[in-house]
């Protein structure tokens, strides 16, 4: 950049500070190309509010102004890593766009640079962990000297070159499948799907949702992560205030008015997010969570909005378009570097044990 004079930082660490900034916040989403609702102040609030304060984080928000005006803001906050270290980390979902809000304009890219370089420079942490970060991101430029950990792709769905859902569907592989798996279901009672939009419906959706989630991790034997409390007032909370630049979407799969699969997802003006799927166990040879998610594709193929759905093998693949994203975890200070060389130690160990690296942050 020609003049970075031009340009004040800030780190928010205070959260009167954080809820202050709201309005700015706003007016830069609507400056920038296409941002994504997770990247909203709305969304940013809620996640903090709900998931990351109670976890004992603390807030690192670094926002570029030029003048009085932020031309970037990149949601942060720092947790504990491996007790011992402070990791700097995007204040998001594991399904959440990881990208700085910058303003639309050819310098984005020497923006997010900026902010790189403050974000470095800045006090109160050891380590930085972007996870799942999009190799095309203008965030991802700005790091792109530092090696990644792990790569995976997320996937989203396109209509360009289908005339209707009926074209779409045609091409599926798991059409035939899904098709004998639906009259089977109808064989057991009324079968219905429908978006729902009335807030106490979505709160009893929100309740048996949860209740799913619960039992198929207690059945595997895992321990939850977000879901329970968290998630459930994450979900609650957003349904509520996430208005402004778009809205959680329930979509319901019911027999006899019961319902048996829930897909919630996050729609904008640009696009819909796959964001929690459960379904009844009981039900499972059916596959109402596959049922569902065809749904969620035929609603938003009505809207002639792409569907991005995350990371994993993609069930359906026509229309599908991929894109690589990444992790990255690297070092502040010196308390950070011997992390990372502890790291390293025991990626080699790994490589000779068992002759292949270790993967994630561990």
């Amino acid at each position: 950049m020609s003049d970075n004079n031009r340009y004040s930082t800030e780190i928010i660490r205070d959260p009167v500070r954080f809820d202050a900034l709201g309005p700015a916040w706003d007016g830069l989403f609507e400056r920038a190309l296409q941002p994504h609702v997770s990247q909203s102040f709305e969304w940013a609030s809620c996640v903090w509010e709900t998931i990351m304060k109670p976890r004992g984080a603390r807030l690192h928000v670094l926002v570029l102004r030029e003048g009085a005006r932020p031309v970037l803001i990149w949601p942060l906050v720092v947790l504990r890593h491996r007790r011992f270290w402070r990791a700097v980390h995007p204040l998001m979902m594991g399904s959440d766009h990881n990208e700085v809000l910058v303003e639309a304009s050819p310098a984005a890219p020497d923006l997010a640079a900026l902010a790189v370089r403050a974000l470095r420079k800045s006090r109160g942490h050891d380590l930085i962990a972007t996870d799942w970060m999009r190799t095309d991101s203008v965030l991802e430029g700005a790091l792109g000297a530092v090696p990644a950990l792990d790569t995976a792709f997320t996937h989203s769905v396109e209509w360009s070159g289908f005339a209707d859902w009926a074209a779409y569907e045609r091409g599926l592989s798991s059409r035939q499948v899904n098709e004998r798996r639906l009259r089977r279901l109808r064989e057991c009672g009324r079968v219905a799907f429908e978006p729902v939009e009335d807030p106490d419906r979505q709160r009893r959706l929100i309740t048996w949702f949860m209740l799913r989630k619960l039992e198929r991790l207690a059945v595997r034997g895992m321990e939850p992560l977000w879901e329970g409390g968290p998630m459930e007032n994450l979900i609650a909370t957003a349904a509520r205030r996430v208005t402004r630049f778009g809205k959680l979407l329930f979509l319901v799969l019911t027999l006899d008015d019961e319902p048996i699969a829930v897909q919630i997802a996050v729609q904008d003006t640009n696009r819909i997010v796959a964001f929690q799927i459960a379904h009844e166990p009981k039900f499972e040879k059916y596959g109402p969570g596959t049922l569902i998610f065809r749904y969620l594709l035929q609603y938003a193929f009505e809207h002639r909005l792409p569907v991005a759905h995350g990371i994993g093998n993609p069930q359906f693949k026509k229309g599908n378009v991929e894109s690589a994203v990444s992790t990255r975890l690297f070092a502040t200070n010196a308390w950070g570097q011997v992390r990372m060389g502890i790291r390293q130690l025991r990626g080699w160990q790994g490589q000779r044990g068992a002759g292949a690296p270790g993967r994630g942050l561990r």
